[in-house]
């Protein structure tokens, strides 16, 4: 979506957001089809691959989903051998959820494509841009996560 506002540097960001977005969306677009996945699935198999394990439960609650439908979600998962779900050790009632090899390998597959293109980027540029996106960047890195704060 293009803005239409006359501030520069709120149009300079807009571009680069959606850009970004593009194409880091086009490459997950791009697997998820290959693999046969919806992207849901890769959202839940990158949250559980972030935290390590994670419980049915919160994953529903991460998704903003009932949990028959990420039992739904995640059963696809289990059946490709991206994922192992057992019983928590605390609750045998409770299952939890982890990443098998093939899963890992997968979702390290589309971080090193992003890694890969985020190098390409960062090549094409010379030393003096590259620091001066480095400071812009960490700068607006910190904004961001001051206003999250903020905002909890």
């Amino acid at each position: 979506m293009e803005y239409h506002g006359s501030d520069p540097f709120l149009k300079a960001l807009h571009t680069w957001a959606d850009t970004f977005m593009q194409h880091a969306m086009h490459g997950m677009l791009s697997l998820a089809k290959q693999k046969n996945l919806s992207l849901s699935q890769l959202g839940a198999m990158f949250r559980i691959h972030h935290d390590g394990s994670c419980g049915m439960t919160d994953l529903a609650e991460m998704l903003g989903i009932s949990g028959a439908a990420a039992s739904q979600l995640i059963d696809r998962l289990v059946s490709f051998g991206l994922l192992d779900r057992f019983e928590d050790e605390n609750d045998r009632r409770a299952k939890r959820l982890q990443v098998t090899p093939d899963g890992d390998r997968m979702v390290h597959e589309i971080m090193d494509s992003r890694h890969r293109w985020l190098e390409q980027l960062s090549e094409s540029l010379s030393e003096d841009e590259r620091e001066s996106a480095a400071r812009i960047l960490t700068m607006l890195s910190d904004r961001i996560n001051e206003i999250e704060r903020s905002n909890q």
